[in-house]
C-alpha cells in the first residue's frame, strides 16, 4: 500500500488517499477465506482444509471483499499517515474504502495533524508564588453556613417589612372589583427578597407592617394554561398578616458536636481555617502554574486547527446540555434567557477552546522534548482518586471508562507532571520575600457545610491539568 496523494483542507483538516494493489487484495481475500475455513465446521472435512469453492457457498465474495478492505482499512490509513510524515491530533476518520475495477482498492480518511510548535524558553522561568491569607472574616462566612442551617424566625410588630424577613400573607385574585374563586392564598411563607413563585412581592412588601395590604397587577397571557384567566387582567389584594425576622444564634459547643461530630466551636473554627488554608495554597499554587504557562505562550507559537476549535466548542455545548438536562432545563430556553442561540454561544465559546487547545499543543511539546510521561502506576492512582471521590471502586471506573477515557486520564496526569516540570526548573521567589512584587493575598476557597463532615468547594479556575 501506498500513499497516492494529501490534501490540505480549509479547516485544517488533512485527507489522505491511500492505494492498495490487486496483489495486496487478492492476498487479504485470501486471508479472510483461510480464516474462515479455521472455524468452519465442514462435513468431510478437518478445520482448515475444506476446499476454496466451498466456503465461498457459506461466504458470498461480495461480503468476503467487504472483510477484506476492513482488515487493509487500518494499516493503509497508517501507512499514508507515515509517508506523509505526519502525527494526527485525533484519530483518522475513514470516508471512503472501495473496490477499483482492475482489483486495487482507494482509502480515503481525513485527520487533524499535529501542527508544529514554535517553542518558547520554558526553562529558568522567574515567577511570584502568591501569598497566603486566611482571615477571621473568611473563617466566619463559613462558619455562617453551620449557623444558618440553625436559625429561628420570631414574629416581629413593631417594624416595617424589610428584605431577610419571612412575611405570611394572604392574597387574593380580583377582576372587575370581584374575588376570583379559587384564586385565593392565605398563609404563603414569602422569604423577602428571594422568593421566585411570587416575585414581585420581593419588593412590593418592603415597607409594609403586620395588617397592611398592596395591590399586584395581574396580567395573564393569551395562551394561559386557565382559559377563564387566559387574555385578562387584573390585581392581586396581599394582606401582610405576620412578620417574622430571621434570627442567627451563635456558633456553640452543642452545634459543633450535633452539625458535624466536632468536639467544640473551637475545634470547628481550626478545622475550617485549615481547609480555608490548604484550598488557598493549591489556588496559590495554580497561580503559580498559570503565570509560567501564560510566560511560555508569550514566547510560542501554536496555532489551533480550526476544525478542532470547533469540535471541542461543540463538545462543551453538548456537556452544557446534558447537565441542563439533567436539571431538567432546555439548552434553547437556557440560551434564550441570555440572549444567544447555539451558533452564536458556539462562536464565543471557539475563543477559549482556541486558547486551551494552543496552550495543549505547547505543553504536549515540552512533554516530547522532556521525555515526560504518565506512567502505568500513576495512571492507576489516578483512576484510584477518581474511585474514592466517587464513592465506588477503581474496577467499577474502569468498566465505565473506554480506551479513550483512559488516554485522557493519562493526559491529565502527564500535564500535570509538565507542569510540576515547569514550577522545578523556575525562579521562584514568595510573594513578601524580598524581590518578591506585593500584592493581593490569595483568597480563602469556599467550604461547605454538609451533614457530619465538612466539604470543601473551590469556584476558582479549573487547573491547567484539567484543560483539554
Amino acid at each position: 500500500m501506498r500513499l497516492a496523494s494529501q490534501e490540505n483542507l480549509d479547516d485544517g483538516r488533512l485527507r489522505i488517499t491511500v492505494t492498495a494493489d490487486p496483489g495486496e487484495v487478492t492476498a487479504a481475500i485470501d486471508a479472510v477465506y483461510r480464516n474462515l475455513s479455521r472455524r468452519a465446521n465442514i462435513p468431510g472435512f478437518r478445520k482448515g482444509k475444506a476446499p476454496r469453492a466451498l466456503l465461498e457457498r457459506q461466504v458470498d465474495p461480495d461480503e468476503a471483499r467487504k472483510l477484506a478492505l476492513d482488515e487493509l482499512a487500518e494499516p493503509g490509513v497508517v501507512q499514508g499517515m507515515t509517508e506523509a510524515g505526519v502525527k494526527p491530533l485525533t484519530l483518522p476518520k475513514l470516508e471512503k474504502a472501495e473496490l477499483e475495477e482492475d482489483g486495487s482498492a482507494v482509502f480515503v480518511a481525513t485527520l487533524v495533524p499535529r501542527p508544529e510548535v514554535d517553542l518558547g524558553e520554558y526553562r529558568g522561568l522567574k515567577a511570584v508564588r502568591p501569598m497566603i491569607e486566611v482571615t477571621d472574616e473568611q473563617v466566619e462566612a463559613q462558619i455562617l453556613q453551620t449557623r444558618e442551617r440553625y436559625a429561628r424566625y420570631e414574629s416581629v410588630a413593631d417594624r416595617p417589612a424589610e428584605t431577610g424577613d419571612l412575611a405570611i400573607v394572604d392574597y387574593d385574585l380580583v377582576m372587575d372589583g370581584q374575588a376570583v374563586e379559587g384564586q385565593s392564598t392565605h398563609g404563603y411563607p414569602c422569604q423577602i427578597g428571594s422568593d421566585s413563585l411570587f416575585p414581585e412581592l420581593n419588593e412590593k412588601l418592603v415597607g409594609l407592617k403586620a395588617g397592611e395590604q398592596v395591590r399586584v397587577p395581574a396580567n395573564f397571557p393569551a395562551d394561559h394554561r386557565d382559559p377563564a384567566l387566559a387574555g385578562k387582567q387584573g390585581e392581586y389584594v396581599v394582606t401582610l398578616r405576620e412578620l417574622k425576622m430571621r434570627v442567627l444564634p451563635e456558633l456553640t459547643d452543642e452545634m459543633a458536636r450535633e452539625a458535624h461530630q466536632l468536639a467544640s466551636a473551637d475545634d470547628m473554627r481550626r478545622i475550617v481555617r485549615e481547609l480555608l488554608g490548604h484550598m488557598a495554597r493549591d489556588e496559590a499554587e495554580d497561580r503559580l502554574r498559570r503565570d509560567l504557562v501564560e510566560q511560555i505562550m508569550a514566547s510560542s507559537k501554536a496555532t489551533a486547527p480550526p476544525a478542532l476549535v470547533r469540535r471541542e466548542a461543540e463538545a462543551r455545548l453538548n456537556r452544557l446540555e446534558t447537565d441542563l438536562r439533567a436539571r431538567g432545563i432546555s439548552l434553547d430556553d437556557h440560551l434564550r434567557e441570555r440572549n444567544t442561540d447555539r451558533e452564536r454561544w458556539l462562536r464565543n465559546e471557539e475563543m477559549s477552546a482556541r486558547w486551551d487547545l494552543e496552550r495543549m499543543l505547547v505543553l504536549d511539546e515540552i512533554s516530547q522534548r522532556e521525555g515526560i510521561a504518565a506512567t502505568q502506576e500513576e495512571i492507576s492512582a489516578e483512576i484510584e482518586g477518581i474511585a474514592r471521590r466517587a464513592g465506588t471502586s477503581p474496577e467499577r471506573v474502569l468498566k465505565r471508562l473506554d480506551e479513550t477515557d483512559v488516554d485522557r486520564v493519562g493526559d491529565r496526569v502527564e500535564r500535570r507532571k509538565v507542569l510540576q516540570f515547569l514550577v522545578d526548573h523556575a525562579e521562584i521567589t514568595d510573594e513578601g520575600d524580598a524581590g518578591g512584587e506585593p500584592g493581593a493575598p490569595v483568597p480563602a476557597a469556599g467550604v461547605t457545610s454538609d451533614e457530619g463532615q465538612l466539604d470543601v468547594e473551590q469556584d476558582a479556575p479549573a487547573s491547567q491539568e484539567d484543560q483539554p
